[in-house]
């Protein structure tokens, strides 16, 4: 049997047996599970709804731009990370079309209307 509980992430692509242990008995055999689905469903640094919480900022107020040092201050604010973080999730979501790149380093909501093509 492995020790996944110390671990941060498999070690390979193996199945592994998980197991609750209720009361009344030692072990209760789930199923066979990929090492790295429990690992992502009990490791709580996986629970990140950050790139949500910076989508919905932009999208509630779809016609805004905001300039790259305004844009990375708010994302610090909304999702307490470090500057470097807040770049690197705004570049993601750039990437993955879920906010807008501008020219001239401006970000706005994949809803934004240019003023005058409407």
């Amino acid at each position: 049997m492995k020790n996944v509980f110390f671990r941060y992430a498999s070690d390979d692509d193996e199945f592994v047996k998980e197991f609750v242990i209720p009361e009344t008995t030692c072990l209760d055999y789930i199923a066979d599970v990929d090492e790295d689905e429990i690992i992502q469903r009990s490791d709580r640094r996986r629970t990140d709804n950050k790139r949500e919480i910076i989508v919905n900022f932009f999208d509630k107020n779809p016609n805004i731009t905001y300039s790259h040092t305004e844009a990375v201050n708010y994302v610090m604010n909304l999702t307490d990370v470090k500057k470097r973080m807040a770049q690197n999730y705004l570049s993601e979501l750039v990437r993955d079309s879920k906010i807008i790149a501008l020219n001239g380093g401006t970000y706005c909501s994949v809803n934004y209307v240019q003023p005058g093509t409407e």
